[in-house]
């Protein structure tokens, strides 16, 4: 999905956040930021999780990449920056 958060520009690249997201159980949110903080040559820990409205996103029923993913009772929405953000900028 693409919130509405834009990114620095860099020279003439310019683009808005895309995100991808993965449900969880809301228990096991803070492992997840722990395990995938350190990892910042992939994505990282999560920019966000909880409510997608916080990040401008409408409807996660319509994804704007790839097909989108149920949630389940007592999960919540956790986003990751996606590499296809770079992708947007170079368009």
């Amino acid at each position: 999905s693409r919130p509405d958060v834009p990114c620095q520009a860099a020279g003439p690249f310019t683009a808005h956040l895309v995100v991808s997201m993965r449900p969880m159980p809301a228990s096991a949110v803070p492992a997840a930021r722990v395990a995938t903080a350190p990892l910042l040559r992939a994505h990282g820990a999560p920019v966000h999780a909880g409510d997608p409205s916080a990040l401008g996103i409408a409807d996660l029923n319509s994804p704007d990449f790839g097909d989108a993913v149920r949630l389940e009772a007592g999960d919540v929405p956790v986003f990751w920056a996606c590499g296809v953000t770079s992708a947007m900028a170079a368009i």
